[in-house]
């Protein structure tokens, strides 16, 4: 029987990924599944290649193109572990983690989140394990440092958006408020890459947009549960607008649209306000 099952959603990075399967120990226990989004003639043979050297990992191959989601959509519907991992292709766990990660395998929780660090070309910062899922609604929802009880994601349907950013959101937001046990981990056990290139770093007009849409569908799903004090502030729209006036008008009809046109006054004027005390300090 499995206990883990590790997705992983990959796009022409063969190099990277051959790292991440690195730092997963090849056991009976665990699920690897490697679920390619598209890629390239030579992503492919990389992939290849990796398949020769990893008898133990599946590798399922889409020809959609329909990204990161789309791709732990399908690796989710093909697991059959416990426990549920997700991690990204240009990614690392860090070494034992999977030792240490065996504490909570008869667990009765639905989540147990984990620590990670945050690893840029200039600095290390640890991210600590998120605590509860109004957390995940302020700040926080990141799905690589948490382990999902597989039983409660399939139960309730919780599935990704096949969105071209910020797939993971609403999943880790809903799974983590609706999760009757969590457990916390303060051990880092992934290592996260902020990579030029990746999603994160992405910012065509479409990608801005979707950035937009995405906030303003957490904030309903927010005050659908009552929950308005953990609402998300628009800032974040607001300096997409002032970056790109191009932007302007499909941001605001956005924002009209999902009726926070309040809050996102609130940040035309709290912005600029906070940016000017920050000036004066100095």
């Amino acid at each position: 029987m499995k206990i883990y099952s590790i997705v992983i959603p990959h796009k022409n990075v063969p190099q990277l990924l051959a790292r991440c399967l690195a730092s997963i120990p090849a056991r009976d226990d665990i699920e690897i599944l490697v679920v390619d989004d598209n890629s390239d003639p030579d992503g492919l043979k990389g992939l290849e290649a990796l398949s020769i050297s990893r008898p133990d990992v599946i590798f399922i191959y889409t020809k959609e193109g329909k990204g990161a989601g789309y791709a732990r959509n399908i690796g989710l519907s093909r697991s059959t572990g416990k426990w549920l991992l997700f991690a990204d292709a240009d990614d690392y766990y860090s070494d034992g983690f999977i030792d240490i990660l065996d504490k909570y395998k008869d667990s009765e929780a639905d989540i147990v989140a984990f620590g990670a660090k945050v690893i840029s070309l200039k600095t290390v910062y640890r991210l600590l394990p998120i605590r509860n899922g109004k957390e995940a609604m302020l700040s926080r929802w990141e799905v690589w440092n948490i382990m999902f009880c597989r039983e409660y994601v399939l139960s309730n349907n919780f599935v990704f958006e096949e969105i071209p950013v910020g797939n993971d959101a609403m999943f880790v937001i809903k799974a983590c408020y609706y999760a009757s046990k969590m457990q916390r981990e303060e051990a880092c056990l992934y290592n996260y890459i902020r990579r030029e290139g990746s999603i994160t770093f992405l910012h065509s007009n479409s990608d801005d947009l979707c950035r937009c849409e995405l906030l303003l569908r957490m904030n309903q799903f927010i005050f659908s549960i009552g929950e308005k004090d953990y609402s998300r502030d628009l800032g974040g729209i607001f300096v997409i607008m002032c970056k790109n006036f191009r932007l302007i008008y499909p941001c605001f009809k956005m924002v009209y649209e999902y009726k926070q046109t309040w809050r996102l006054l609130y940040s035309f004027i709290r912005v600029p306000y906070e940016s000017l005390c920050r000036k004066i300090k100095v």
